[in-house]
């Protein structure tokens, strides 16, 4: 389906800017699809997505794209789900696009989740440009990830005050 075609499908059925909590379960989306929805729904404040596509073009995209700009000022999304493995550039494409994001829910591979975790506390603490973040949800990641994420926050000092909970096979981290 072309942007248009989903613009003028979904105004049609529904009023826009009166979803509050979006679930997608089409199993791909690209970078400029994630951009339209997050544009037609401004007042949304929850996501749930399946997974996000993503090539060297998009980052480009996202950088020209004075759009995304603008859904990053305009947009309300507070808490974004990613149910497929999410990687560090998926990350900060969800960051750009979604300044007053507070929780972020991901399932992530062992070799992204040090420089994944590590990115979003250093530019929390850093430059405050992600300010109203202050939980992740780890699904997945089990005894070993959790550790990994203790070690990585003590030895770098990421946080002063955080708590760190594993349920099952998943780690909540939240400061």
């Amino acid at each position: 389906m072309h942007n248009a075609s989903l613009n003028n499908t979904l105004n049609r059925s529904v009023c826009l800017t009166q979803i509050k909590k979006l679930i997608i379960d089409k199993s791909h989306l690209n970078c400029d699809q994630i951009i339209e929805i997050l544009n037609l729904v401004s007042n949304c404040n929850t996501l749930i997505l399946h997974t996000i596509l993503f090539d060297k073009r998009d980052s480009m995209s996202l950088k020209q794209n004075e759009n995304s700009q603008l859904i990053s000022n305009t947009n309300n999304m507070k808490n974004i789900t990613i149910k497929h493995k999410c990687s560090l550039r998926k990350v900060k494409l969800l960051i750009n696009l979604c300044s007053q994001l507070e929780h972020l829910t991901m399932e992530i591979s062992y070799q992204s989740l040090i420089s994944t975790v590590r990115f979003l506390l250093r530019k929390k603490k850093n430059i405050n440009t992600i300010r109203p973040l202050f939980s992740l949800y780890f699904l997945k990641i089990g005894i070993i990830g959790t550790e990994q994420l203790k070690t990585l926050i003590e030895s770098e000092k990421l946080l002063d005050d955080y708590k760190i909970k594993r349920i099952h096979d998943n780690c909540y981290l939240w400061w």
